[in-house]
C-alpha cells in the first residue's frame, strides 16, 4: 500500500490556506518599476508574489540583455530576498544562465555554495525550480525528524535566523541514529565527515533530490501544475514559527530535551 511522504502528511491541513500562512513582505515601492501596474492593496502577500514573480519572469524570458538579467537578480535576491549585498552576483548570473540553457538535466549534479541565491535567480528562469534556502531545508528536517524519517538529512545553507539554529537538527537526527558512529569512525580523524555521509544527501544531489520531493509532495496533494512551488513558499512560510513549534512540542513530549 503506497504512503504519502511525510511532508505530504504534515502540510496536508495547511495547503488550502497558503494566503493565510504565507506572510513575506516586500517593499512595494521598490518592486512597482518591475510591474506594469501596482498591486491590489487587497491581495495577500502570496499573491503579490506571484504576481511580482510573474512579472520578473517575463521579463527575463524576453531578454537578452545581461544587465537586465543582473539588475533583475540584484532586485530578487538582495532586496525582495533579503539575502543582502552578493558580491558575486555577476558569476551567480553567468553560471546560472549557462546551466539553465542547457536544460533541467544540468542542475542534477550541483554544488551548493550559494544556493540560497542561484536557486532565487533560477526560479525566474525556469518554471520547474523552486527555492532552496535555510528556512526549507529546516522545515523538511523537522518534519522527517518528528515523522521518524531519519536517513535523509538534507543539507542546510547558512540563515539570518537566529530562532532556526537554535535547535541543531543535524545533532537531533545523529542522537537519533547513534548506530551510525563505529568504533572505526570515532579513531578517524576525519569522524565528522565519515558519519555525515551515512546520512546527510549527497551534497551534488541534494537540489534535484529536492526538486523531486516537492513535486512528489504536490502530485499527493492533488496541486496544479506549479504546485511543487506552493509547497516550497508553504515549507518557508511555516518554518520560524509553525513548524519549529511543533518540533518544539514533539522534544517536549518525547523528552529529547532535558529541562535545566
Amino acid at each position: 500500500m503506497h504512503q504519502d511522504n511525510p511532508l505530504t502528511v504534515y502540510l496536508r491541513d495547511f495547503i488550502g490556506n497558503v494566503n493565510e500562512h504565507y506572510k513575506w513582505s516586500f517593499n512595494e515601492v521598490a518592486a512597482a518599476k518591475y510591474l506594469d501596474q501596482p498591486l491590489p492593496a487587497e491581495a495577500t502577500w502570496f499573491d503579490k508574489t506571484l504576481a511580482l514573480k510573474a512579472r520578473l519572469k517575463e521579463r527575463l524570458a524576453q531578454s537578452d540583455s545581461r544587465q537586465e538579467h543582473l539588475q533583475i537578480a540584484s532586485y530578487f535576491i538582495s532586496d525582495w530576498g533579503g539575502v543582502g549585498t552578493n558580491k558575486n552576483l555577476e558569476r551567480i548570473v553567468d553560471w546560472t544562465r549557462a546551466q539553465a540553457a542547457e536544460g533541467r538535466q544540468a542542475f542534477e549534479q550541483v554544488e551548493l555554495k550559494g544556493v540560497s541565491s542561484w536557486s532565487k535567480y533560477l526560479s525566474l528562469l525556469c518554471d520547474w525550480a523552486p527555492i532552496y534556502d535555510s528556512r526549507v531545508a529546516f522545515a523538511i528536517n523537522a518534519i522527517n525528524y518528528m515523522h521518524g524519517q531519519l536517513d535523509c538529512f538534507y543539507p542546510m545553507p547558512e540563515g539570518r535566523s537566529p530562532r532556526l539554529s537554535l535547535i541543531d537538527l543535524e545533532t537531533l537526527f545523529l542522537l537519533a541514529r547513534l548506530d551510525l558512529i563505529s568504533d572505526d569512525d570515532v579513531r578517524h580523524r576525519q569522524l565528522s565527515a565519515r558519519v555525515q555521509k551515512k546520512f546527510h544527501l549527497p551534497e551534488k544531489q541534494t537540489y534535484s533530490r529536492y526538486v523531486a520531493l516537492l513535486e512528489e509532495v504536490a502530485i499527493q496533494l492533488g496541486l496544479g501544475v506549479d504546485g511543487h512551488h506552493q509547497v516550497e513558499m508553504l515549507l518557508f512560510s511555516m518554518a520560524p514559527e509553525r513548524i519549529f513549534s511543533d518540533l518544539l512540542g514533539h522534544l517536549r513530549k518525547t523528552q529529547a530535551v532535558t529541562p535545566a
